[in-house]
Parts: structure tokens; C-alpha cells; sequence
């Protein structure tokens, strides 16, 4: 997460991110938190392989809407 907000800083800082959306970790978690869930939820070592998948698919489909809801 600390990578993360250093990245998401840079990038508001080069204003590439709207520095109003949130502070660089309030956007490395935003990120983040969906994904972890999905882990819980659905990767793990009792899951089965279309649950495997589906969490895959659901956690791509987020940082795809993350990057075109927060990158101008």
C-alpha cells in the first residue's frame, strides 16, 4: 500500500490525478480494497475454479474502472 500511495502521489503531483480525490493512500486503498475482498471472498484455497475466475474477472473489472474513474 505504501508503494502504491508513493506512485499515486507522483502522479498527482505530475497532474496526472486530481489532487481532490483523495489523499495518495485514500487512493492506493481505494484500489486495493476490492481486490483484498475478492481474495477472501473467492481466492481461496476452498475455491472452486469458476469461483477462481469469477473473482479474477471481477478484480480486473475494477482496476479498469478505478484508472478510467481517477486518470484524467
Amino acid at each position: 500500500m505504501g508503494s502504491l500511495a508513493r506512485l499515486f502521489g507522483r502522479w498527482m503531483a505530475a497532474g496526472r490525478l486530481d489532487a481532490d480525490l483523495g489523499s495518495p493512500g485514500d487512493l492506493a486503498y481505494a484500489l486495493m480494497a476490492p481486490v483484498a475482498l475478492a481474495r477472501v471472498l473467492w481466492l481461496h484455497n476452498g475455491a472452486r475454479p469458476e469461483e477462481i475466475e469469477s473473482a479474477r474477472e471481477r478484480a480486473s473489472r475494477h482496476a479498469e474502472l478505478f484508472i478510467r474513474a481517477v486518470f484524467r
